[in-house]
Parts: structure tokens; C-alpha cells; sequence
């Protein structure tokens, strides 16, 4: 079995969360669970209530109710092309982490080069795979190295990290399509720039509640400050 544990606040008020139980819900042998601040979905997907700002508290809530073997981290706002899911099958007994190839919802110059350098910068010669491309983790290592620091922000960053250490990720050739809803609210200028800003911030050791509350300013989309 597959477990896919989505975080998010509530499913009634948000459209991406929905698109996510759409296509995943008729998949046989994959478990998807809920991580809410307010538990309002389906009742036929695993759910629990989890009010808190971290996106990374609510995933490992999530793990510790699921059953799966292999462990999908899938963010709240990315939805999994079709086939993903039967591509990842094909290739699970050989995988032990990785995730899927990233790509924007949107059509721009410099969102299609943040999406070739997340696949063919970041994630391949790094190892460093950002939560939007759907982290896919087997539990045994997910447990090996302790779950997600439960942190504010760039808890997949850290994750990661300790992943590497035992070995180097696998990109599934199917797409994890993202929401740009960031880019087209603060302008995609200015977003890129403030992510850059915020890598600086993590590298020199900015408090990750006082980086959060900046990526979120005015968004509150995983977070409500």
C-alpha cells in the first residue's frame, strides 16, 4: 500500500485540496490521509485534526495514522499528473526515496527555469527536493531519520538532508504540477527574489517561524499568522 498524507487547513475552503481527493480517491491499494486544522472532508478518506501553523507537525501526525509501506508527502497545493501513480508502482521495489519532476501550473520564462533547475539542479545533483514535487519516502527510512523536523518552514530541506546521507534520491519522470498562486499574488519578480531571500535566511540561520511569517505575509496559505 501507498499512504499519500496531504496537510492542509480546511478541505471545504480550499479548491487544491479537493483536486487532490479527486484524483487520488478511485486509486485501489493507496491510502490518502487528511491533516486538517478542522476535519470537513469526505468520509471515506482517513482524516485527523491537527491545529497548528506547521506543515511539518501535521505530515508527521499523518504518518504516525497511516499504513503504507511507501509514503507520499504531497503538498497541499500540487496535484500528481495521471499515471503518476502506476509509474511509481512500477518502479517501488527499487526506490527507497525521491520525488516527482516539478512543473508550474503557469506558463513564464522564469517559472519554467525554477522548475528545470528544481529538477536538474536541486533534486539531481543536490538531492534537495522541495515538498512541491510530492516527496516519496519509504517508512522504515522516513523512521530511520526521525520524520520531518518539525520546523515552520523548509522542513523538506532538512529532511532531505538527512536522507542524503544514506543515499541519493530518485525523480520519478511524471509530473507533480504546482499551483503558482504565490507568483501571480506577489508578482513573480518579487516572489522569486523574496525565496532567494529566505534560502539566504535558512543558510545563515533565521529563526524559521519569523521566515515563515514573511512567506506567508498577506498569502496565509499553509499558515495564519
Amino acid at each position: 500500500m501507498i499512504s499519500v498524507i496531504v496537510p492542509g487547513r480546511s478541505f471545504k475552503q480550499d479548491q487544491e485540496l479537493i483536486k487532490i481527493y479527486s484524483r487520488l480517491i478511485n486509486i485501489p491499494d493507496l491510502e490518502l490521509v487528511f491533516v486538517l486544522n478542522e476535519i470537513d472532508c469526505p468520509k471515506n478518506v482517513k482524516a485527523i485534526e491537527c491545529k497548528t501553523n506547521s506543515r511539518s507537525k501535521k505530515l508527521n501526525e499523518g504518518v504516525k495514522i497511516s499504513n503504507g509501506e511507501l509514503i507520499i508527502l504531497h503538498h497541499p497545493r500540487s496535484i500528481l499528473d495521471k499515471g503518476a501513480i502506476s509509474l511509481l508502482l512500477k518502479s517501488k521495489d527499487h526506490l527507497k526515496w525521491g520525488g516527482f519532476t516539478h512543473k508550474f501550473d503557469s506558463n513564464h520564462w522564469l517559472l519554467s527555469f525554477t522548475s528545470w533547475y528544481s529538477n536538474e539542479v536541486r533534486a539531481k545533483l543536490r538531492g534537495i527536493i522541495y515538498l512541491d514535487h510530492c516527496i516519496i519516502v519509504r517508512r522504515e527510512l522516513y523512521e530511520f531519520v526521525g520524520g520531518i523536523p518539525e520546523v515552520d518552514i523548509f522542513e523538506d530541506t532538512l529532511i532531505c538532508e538527512k536522507l542524503n546521507q544514506i543515499c541519493s534520491p530518485q525523480i520519478i519522470p511524471c509530473y507533480s504540477i504546482t499551483s503558482s498562486i504565490r507568483f501571480q499574488k506577489n508578482g513573480i519578480i518579487k516572489q522569486a527574489l523574496l525565496n532567494q531571500i529566505l534560502k539566504i535566511g535558512y543558510y545563515f540561520g533565521v529563526s524559521d517561524f519569523i521566515m515563515n511569517k514573511v512567506y506567508e505575509k498577506e498569502l496565509n496559505l499553509n499558515s495564519k499568522y
